[in-house]
């Protein structure tokens, strides 16, 4: 009696299937984690940028001494990574003579940033120990005040010791289709955080 042959399944993956599959899954990944996590950290960078506003103008009163946030947008090249990157950090004026001359509220307000780049500072480590950069690919695309806006060179960020903070809008993108936006408002110290390019202007009205 002739013996029949099971029929064998057609439909099925063999070994080779499967593991190109896998190869190509993993691939996929390898590619996605990198961008994945580059925006995760622009994004903590961001956050980190909103609790330091506050944690300066908290220092600038408890120490009675003007503070400033600088953003260095002009970029440097490091001669070792060999790539430019972007940085901001505080700084603390090393006399008390901003709080003497802006003694009442209405002065402290009126008082240009301008106006307060003669006084010495030093870089002050007590909340960021050193320089923070943006994350790979990211960029300063600027710090918008009121009247104008700083796109190369240095920005500041002045804490006075009355509470008011300069109020500003920094601009990070990553030139492509990822933008964000910080606004500090000038009596309160807050700061709000935009998932786009803001105009600080258009804010205002």
């Amino acid at each position: 009696m002739k013996k029949i042959s099971p029929v064998k399944n057609s439909k099925g993956f063999t070994l080779l299937e499967i593991l190109l599959v896998l190869a190509l899954v993993g691939g996929m990944a390898a590619l996605m984690l990198p961008r994945l996590s580059t925006v995760d950290r622009v994004k903590s960078t961001v956050r980190r940028l909103h609790v330091v506003v506050k944690q300066v103008q908290n220092q600038a009163r408890l120490s009675n001494t003007l503070h400033r946030l600088v953003f260095e947008l002009t970029p440097e090249k490091d001669s070792i990574k060999d790539k430019f990157e972007q940085s901001f950090y505080i700084e603390a004026a090393q006399t008390r003579s901003a709080a003497i001359v802006m003694g009442d509220d209405n002065a402290a307000k009126k008082k240009d940033e301008e106006d307060l780049t003669p006084e010495p500072y030093k870089m002050d480590t007590k909340i960021l120990k050193k320089k923070q950069t943006l994350p790979p690919n990211f960029f300063f695309e600027g710090v918008e005040y009121k009247d104008k806006s700083i796109e190369n060179g240095k920005a500041y960020i002045y804490f006075f010791p009355q509470g008011y903070v300069t109020q500003a809008a920094i601009h990070i993108t990553n030139r492509e289709k990822i933008n964000y936006t910080i606004v500090t408002h000038p009596l309160t110290g807050e700061t709000t955080i935009f998932n786009e390019n803001k105009n600080l202007k258009g804010l205002q009205q």
